[in-house]
Formats: structure tokens, C-alpha cells, sequence
């Protein structure tokens, strides 16, 4: 499921128009017959110049091998912090959400094994 337009106002600091604009970008790339790692770099694209952002981040793991991503897990928006609120795409479940990238790090390290190094 992805982020309502509120959600994403409220947690990513954006007016009205820009999360809708994201919303609809993320509802597009939802219901399209090829969610590609393309298609989802646009998405976060986007969202890093909505947010004025510091360009769109990967974190790797050391333990995961994919075909299309290779070893990338996260992709995000950076903010230039580690725990603010931003813009995920989790590569191995193929889902956005809104959530400090490293939260979502110790919880990848705690509840789903992966190594980082």
C-alpha cells in the first residue's frame, strides 16, 4: 500500500500540490504491469526534488545477491539525516514507504538477517 498524499505532507514537508504529485506518481508505478527498478528510481527522482533533497541513496547488503539490483536493498531520498523521515523503496519486497532510513536498517539487521557492512 502506498503512502496517502496526507502521509506524505505531513512526514516529508510537502505542500498540497507536491504530495499529490508524488501520490500520483506512486500510484502509477503501483498499478503498472512492470515495476521496474526504472520505474521506481523515477518515482524516488521525483520525490527528491519535491523534497529539495540531497539525491537518491542505496544501501547494499552484505549477504543479498538479486538479479536485477544485485546486492542493493534500500533505495531512499537523502535528507542528509539518518533518522528524519524520507522516502524508501524497499527492493526485495518492491514497496515504497515513508520512514527514516535507518530505521529501517536495524530493523533489516534485527528482524530480517541482512549484514551490512
Amino acid at each position: 500500500m502506498t503512502p496517502s498524499a496526507k502521509t506524505l505532507s505531513e512526514r516529508l514537508g510537502l505542500g498540497e500540490d507536491a504530495a499529490a504529485e508524488l501520490k500520483a506518481a506512486l500510484v502509477r508505478w503501483d498499478w503498472s504491469e512492470e515495476r521496474t527498478r526504472r520505474g521506481a528510481d523515477a518515482v524516488l527522482e521525483l520525490a527528491d526534488r519535491l523534497m529539495d533533497g540531497d539525491g537518491v541513496e542505496a544501501i547494499s547488503a552484505d549477504n543479498r545477491w538479486r538479479e536485477y539490483h544485485m546486492d542493493i536493498v534500500l533505495l531512499y531520498v537523502n535528507t542528509g539525516e539518518t533518522y528524519t523521515d524520507t522516502l524508501r523503496y524497499d527492493t526485495e519486497r518492491g514497496t515504497f514507504s515513508v520512514g527514516s532510513w535507518g530505521a529501517w536498517v536495524e530493523h533489516a539487521e534485527a528482524h530480517r538477517g541482512m549484514r551490512f557492512s
